[in-house]
Formats: structure tokens, sequence, C-alpha cells
């Protein structure tokens, strides 16, 4: 598991999400034949038209994931076939992976799995000319296919979000967007020549004189299929970021990954505003996880009217997956006979179970008292148990007979709860009388057949001081059963605090190396999931090594002030922590 609370790492095993275009179900607005969501994108296809929905981000990326809901702004860029005739839409094959969208409406669970497809075609939206959009290369891309004879100059587009639209000298469509520059590369043609060769026409754009997008195609030297690819305009910008925030990633020994975080919600879609920056007004909570390929398996969203997030994510010992986050939405998709089926007020916690095979939702419940609440890690026990780590607000958080601490000790606490496997009671529940818990988010770590100390962990967490203090302002929180970790000689390798944190721009990273001669990797991410730094650091003995990165990318560039995460690897261990940079 990530730090508590902390966004991932994204790396390359962890699953892209374009797992193809998915039909309504019946679950989003009734003008939507279809969506995909790809990295950073959100494509939006209705009958005459196309929205491709962007999201930034406004300043540095913030730690608290709800203080990124409050920075993320979306911008739609919206594309209709203008004079266009009513096409029959058409799926092509079903692509890899599946998702579910598990909602609650009235009190009652509601489940789609709509089946994801290749692509998808709107047949005859002019005479003799299909539109075809397909998921090629991890990315949604865009032609027309022309039927032999049919006139290309009968496609129209209309941008309805732009101001100054033109062709510049390059042949870029740009315009003027309300946040920067928003500009496409030009368009390629190619006619077929036999059976699947493909030759290679002139074309370009031109806007005409109302302002609609065409194509000019320079001679068609016979009466052959012709097909067109184009790329629509996006909004130039350093911002860019989403649709999936990433806020826990844990990574299993036999190669299998899971994630969590949260996504912008599907069902607020249906009044968009092309043109407009806007804020994103709810988002989803979503687990996703991958075979030990590296292929995306499934993804599982738990959707509520407000705000979602899973921020705590792991593999159970009989392949289900568990997950913990926080919720502001007082439908929130809880199952019948678990611990708290009803939001108590402010911001809850709640912890959910699904089976490996995404099948569904086995069980859910909330967690928290009136005020706010959060799960900021977990871990199982040998016995099933779900061991919760968390921050709350709330005096009146359900603590168990005979608790470590009972009482709330204002401020802000830190809590640790135990839950049966079935979610449906707590075995164990405790306030840790943490100053300024909101702060001192940790990281629960359970021995293997053990249960929580909760003497030492209390200790441990009061030691760690808020931030400004000398304590690091992340707090370890190690669950033992009478048993004394190692620190010289750790069984995996493990990251010491990165200092100093934030960085102005360099930073020393220290790292325990376990058992010695594995080769050692250091890896910097921006929070978008880009690597920007590779260090192959070779094999290190046994012990404490330390690292000086200067804070410059791949290519020698100073990287810009923002938050990254530092991962190092060994054998098959692997430790990450969140960096500061500030210029």
């Amino acid at each position: 598991m990530a730090g508590a609370g902390s966004p991932a790492v994204g790396a390359a095993t962890v699953p892209t999400f374009v797992s193809g275009i998915t039909p309504n179900g019946g679950s989003f607005p009734r003008d939507l034949l279809a969506f995909a969501q790809a990295p950073g994108l959100t494509h939006y296809f209705l009958k005459d038209r196309i929205l491709i929905e962007s999201y930034h981000l406004e300043g540095d990326f913030p730690a608290d994931a709800r203080e990124v809901a409050r920075r993320v702004r979306s911008f739609v860029v919206g594309i209709r076939f203008e004079g266009c005739q009513p096409a029959r839409e058409e799926f092509l094959g079903d692509a890899p992976g599946a998702c579910r969208w598990v909602t609650s409406e009235g009190g009652r669970l509601v489940e789609a799995v709509p089946r994801a497809s290749t692509g998808i075609v709107y047949r005859d939206l002019y005479p003799g000319v299909d539109f075809v959009s397909q998921i090629i290369d991890e990315r949604v891309r865009f032609h027309f296919a022309l039927n032999p004879g049919a006139d290309p100059g009968a496609i129209g587009l209309v941008l309805e979000w732009v101001d100054s639209l033109r062709v510049n000298e390059e042949g870029l469509l740009v315009g003027r967007g309300p946040d920067g520059t928003l500009q496409a590369s030009p368009p390629r043609a190619f006619q077929l020549s036999g059976a699947a060769n493909l030759q290679k026409l002139p074309v370009a754009f031109r806007v005409d004189s109302e302002a609609r997008v065409r194509f000019d195609v320079a001679s068609i030297p016979a009466p052959l299929g012709l097909r067109i690819e184009f790329e629509l305009p996006m909004l130039e910008t350093t911002s860019f970021i989403g649709p999936w925030i990433f806020l826990d990633e844990e990574r299993e020994a036999d190669g299998r990954t899971i994630v969590g975080g949260m996504v912008p919600s599907l069902r607020s879609s249906g009044e968009w505003t092309p043109g407009v920056m806007r804020p994103v007004e709810d988002w989803d909570a979503f687990v996703a996880w991958s075979s030990s390929e590296g292929a995306l398996a499934r993804q599982v969203i738990l959707s509520g009217s407000g705000f979602d997030a899973a921020t705590a994510v792991s593999f159970g010992a009989t392949g289900e997956i568990v997950l913990g986050g926080i919720t502001d939405s007082p439908d929130f998709p809880t199952t019948t006979g678990a611990w708290d089926e009803r939001a108590s007020g402010g911001l809850d916690g709640f912890v959910a179970s699904v089976p490996g095979d995404g099948s569904g939702l086995s069980t859910c419940t909330l967690i928290g008292g009136s005020a706010d609440d959060a799960v900021t890690d977990l871990a199982l026990d040998a016995q099933g148990g779900i061991v919760l780590f968390g921050t709350t607000s709330s005096s009146d958080f359900p603590t168990t007979p005979g608790a470590f601490d009972p009482t709330y000790n204002g401020g802000g606490d830190v809590f640790l709860a135990k839950l049966a496997s079935g979610l449906s009671y707590p075995i164990y529940a405790t306030f840790l009388g943490v100053a300024d818990a909101a702060d001192a988010p940790g990281e629960l770590v359970l021995a293997e057949g053990g249960n929580p100390d909760l003497a030492a962990l209390s200790s441990a967490l009061r030691s760690v001081g808020p931030p400004g203090t000398e304590g690091t302002g992340e707090a370890t929180a190690v669950a033992r059963s009478g048993e004394t970790g190692d620190e010289e000689h750790p069984d995996e390798i493990a990251l010491l605090p990165i200092e100093p944190n934030p960085s102005n721009p360099a930073c020393e990273v220290r790292f325990v190396v376990p058992g010695g001669g594995e080769a050692v990797r250091l890896e910097v991410f921006a929070v978008s999931g880009r690597r920007v730094r590779t260090v192959p650091l070779g094999p290190r003995p046994a012990g404490t090594h330390s690292f000086v990165w200067n804070g410059l990318d791949d290519r020698g560039a100073p990287v810009p002030s923002g938050v990254y995460f530092v991962r190092v690897s060994c054998g098959g261990s692997t430790a990450a922590q969140k960096l500061l940079v500030v210029r």
C-alpha cells in the first residue's frame, strides 16, 4: 500500500483504463449513445456530435483528496456534424476488461455492467460516409470512411466552443478558448489501393465562411474507398490531468496491481456547456486491478451523488478486493446488513469488498460519527478481519467496550478499528489521541498472523509531530504481535524520510536495502503518473544508502514546482514517498 491518503505512483503495470467505448446501458443521460474514458479525457458520443471533456488543475497538486476535487476544472470541446442525416450507430468487437457501476437509487442498489466495445460507427452519417471512433494504442482515434464515389465535401464540422477559428501556415486547425489556444494536427487521407494497401493522398482542413470545418482532398484518382483521419482540437495547458486521480496502489509479488482513487462522475453529465471552464462537481470512488501480466482485468466504480474517493486498497486473502475511502454522498451505495448503512453527517469513511471477478459489490459500510471521518489506510489480518486506520473529528465516533481510548481528544483524532469480514459489526474501535491528527495520516502494517499492539501503535503516533515541528508529519504505525522490527535488515526495501521536503530543488533520498546484492532502481513520477526521472543505482549491499536527486528530469531539464513521488525498487519489493518541489 502507498502511504495512507497520499496519491499513489503511476507506472507501466498500472491498468491504463482505456478498456473501450462503453454503450449507455440506461444509467446515464438518454441522449448519450456511449462514452470512453481515456487518460486525461472523457469522450461523449451523441447522435449528431461528440463532446470531449478535459480536466485541468488550478495550482499545484495538493495532498488532500478533497482539495484536489475543489481545484479541478473541466473544459468541454463540442464538435457537431453539420448537415448530417440520421445515422445508425453500430458497435465493433468486445474490448478486454470489464467495469461495473454501483449506485443507489431510493435506497436500492443499482448495478450496471455495460459491455465495452473496441469502437463505435455512425453508419451513413452523410451519404456514403461513415464516422468511426476506435481505441487504438490506448487512445480514442477518429476517421471518416467514404464509400467509392462519396463526396468528402459533404462533411462539415461545427466547433461550438471556439473563437477566431482558422488554419495556420503549418496546416494546424487553431482557435481561441477561454484558457488558452486550441489546436488540431493536420488531417491525413488514404485511398484503398488493392485489397489491403492504403495510398496516401494530400488533404487539408478548410474553414468556410460560416466557420464550418471541411476537408479538402487534392484529387481522387479512382472511385475507390477513402479514409480521412483527424484529431479533435484540444486545449493546450500545463495543468492537464485525470480523469483518474490515483490515491493508493498495491502490488503483489505475482505481478498483480491494484489502484484506487477518484474519477469525475458520469451521473452528473448531460448538461454540457462547451467553451466554459467549470468546476467538477461530483466525483466517484473507483478501484481497478490488473492481472499478473499487467493487462486491465476489472474496474468497479462506487457512485453517490456527491464526492466519493477510494483512499486505501488491498487484495484480500481469498481473491476479493477491499477498499476504503471517504464520501459526503447521502446516497452512497451501502449493502443491507452492513454495520452503518446511512450517512451520519459531514464526511463519512467507508469500507467495501468486491469479488475478484468484479461481478458485483459484496459488502459496503459507512464508518464514522456526526462530523468528518476518513479511512486513510487498511490491512487484512490472518483471520480475514479488516483493520482500519483513519482520522475523525466526530466526538461520537462509535468506539467499542474496552477500547484503548474511548474518548474524543478534540481538534481531530486518529482512530483504529477492526471489522468482521462481512462488515456487519466492529470487533474493535478506538480513538488514539493524536494531536492535529488530520496532518498526520499513517500507514498501517500488520505482522503475519498478528493483531495490533495498541500501546505501541499509539506511542508511535504520538511521537509524530505536525508539519513544522521536528516530526516528519507522516506517521508509520507498525502493528506487531509482541515482535520487534529489524530496521537494519528489513524484509523489503524501505524509504527513510526524504530531506529536505519540500525541496528547492535538490533532496537526499535515503533507503534501506534488504539482503544485499540486488540491483536498486530509483524513479521519480509526476502526480499524473508520468515518469520524469529514472536512475539505475546498480547492486547495493544490505544497509542504508542515499542518493541526491538534483531536481532534473531524464533530459536534464528542471522539473516544475509541484507534487512528485519518489520510488525505489529492489528485487520484487518497492517503496514510495511523496515529495513537494518548490522553486
